[in-house]
């Protein structure tokens, strides 16, 4: 493993020759502008010190010295040790810094352009949704302090970091106004946007609003104030960034925590998701090893569950659509209430939620030449010689080539295509 080598002018500095990759940025301003957005932790927060695309550190040498040959090495180890989803983002970052590099002339050209080197796909998978009695059996399991999330996610189809960051104030009638999440950046617990900075309207059923009014008796909101990460303005230092205080409807039982009691969902999905999955019966027990810490410390226990990826909290986002797919409603109304910019990307995602899609219309192609029609009805879209409108001889003439029909007829309407 060779030691990191000074890039010209400061440049960037890359270390991935594992699975994980890490890029060191001396050159934030450049890279910032390149890679910040509010979902991400890239940009570090203060000015001058390392920011990571954090899939971590083996070997390490500088971005001029990174080729066709280096990418695909990297690529080969990383695909034995983390899930593609991972390794396409990993891809997309480490291929906009090399760009950033590129444009600020630090590397002769950017290697991720060669048309020989295949960028990795995620392969097709299906969302999974749980059935009511799993929802109920995992949410039975939940400490009672933490099942209003669950409910969130399942009724209303928020994001575990939208869950975390939701206030009984977002409530706008039949409606929840989506306007934040809790992130992580370098530490550091700040609210954002929303994904993708998509804000946006999700249903409240009476029940849900119900069952917040049910549970804030027990656990009044508590105000958090935390940074607000902008995506305008994604290098901000830290200490300048401005404060926003929201009263969060669920938090941690310390409120005078360092994250103002927010909480931190890694410390959530492992204390409090993933054994509520064990008592369910979904997964099996941890594996616990025992770690010996320094002299004068106590032994401490390192769990490793074996969830599947697709028991995460997201889980309860997909229950959501599928319930409200085998209800009928349309794949445009749930893309609005998930926050999807595309309702195309929501049909590829959920469409196996709905068995019965056509049914409707081929049961209506079927009466449609079986059953006969009715004494004096009328074939759709014919009108009666009585609702035709009178039409001057002018006007016959000079629409001689057009069928009387066809001037005659009313225009149809179109059709709800929602």
């Amino acid at each position: 493993m060779r030691d990191p080598l000074p890039s010209p002018g400061g440049g960037l500095g890359f270390s991935g020759a594992g699975c994980r990759l890490r890029v060191v940025l001396r050159l934030a301003p450049v890279v910032a502008a390149a890679v910040g957005d509010g979902r991400s932790a890239l940009p570090g927060g203060e000015r001058g010190g390392p920011a990571f695309v954090e899939c971590g550190a083996h070997g390490a040498q500088p971005l001029n010295r990174i080729g066709f040959e280096e990418i695909r090495a990297w690529v080969t180890r990383a695909e034995q040790n983390i899930d593609a989803g991972t390794l396409c983002v990993t891809w997309t970052h480490f291929s906009t810094i090399m760009q950033a590099a590129h444009k600020a002339k630090r590397i002769p050209a950017n290697p991720f352009r060669d048309e020989d080197l295949k960028a990795p796909t995620i392969p097709e998978s299906k969302a999974i949704a749980w059935d009511k009695a799993t929802v109920a059996a995992v949410r039975a399991a939940l400490p009672e302090r933490y099942r209003i999330l669950a409910t969130l996610a399942v009724a209303a189809g928020l994001r575990q970091g939208e869950a975390l960051a939701f206030s009984p104030d977002d409530i706008k009638g039949d409606d929840l106004h989506i306007t934040r999440q809790i992130i992580k950046v370098s530490g550091h617990f700040a609210f954002a946007p929303p994904k993708r900075r998509k804000e946006r309207q999700a249903p409240c059923p009476p029940e849900l609003a119900e069952a917040i009014r049910a549970y804030m008796e027990v656990f009044p909101p508590v105000e958090v104030t935390l940074p607000w990460v902008d995506p305008d303005r994604p290098n901000l230092d830290w200490k300048d960034r401005p404060l926003r205080t929201v009263r969060l409807l669920v938090t941690t039982t310390r409120s005078d925590s360092v994250r103002g009691g927010a909480i931190s969902r890694d410390t959530f999905n492992d204390r409090q998701w993933k054994p509520a999955l064990r008592d369910a019966g979904l997964i099996p027990p941890p594996e616990v090893e025992w770690i010996e810490p320094r002299a004068g410390k106590n032994p401490w226990p390192r769990r490793t569950w074996a969830m599947p990826r697709e028991f995460g909290f997201h889980v309860l986002r997909h229950t959501f659509a599928s319930v409200v797919l085998a209800e009928g409603e349309t794949i445009t109304k749930l893309a609005s209430w998930l926050g999807h910019s595309d309702p195309a990307f929501t049909l590829r995602v959920y469409t196996h939620f709905m068995p019965k899609a056509g049914n409707r219309g081929r049961e209506a192609l079927g009466r449609f030449i079986t059953s006969e029609p009715s004494e004096g009805a009328e074939a759709p879209g014919e009108a009666s010689e009585m609702d035709l409108p009178k039409r001057s001889p002018e006007a016959s003439m000079l629409n001689s080539d057009v069928p009387p029909d066809a001037l005659s007829s009313p225009p149809s309407r179109p059709q709800d295509v929602t």
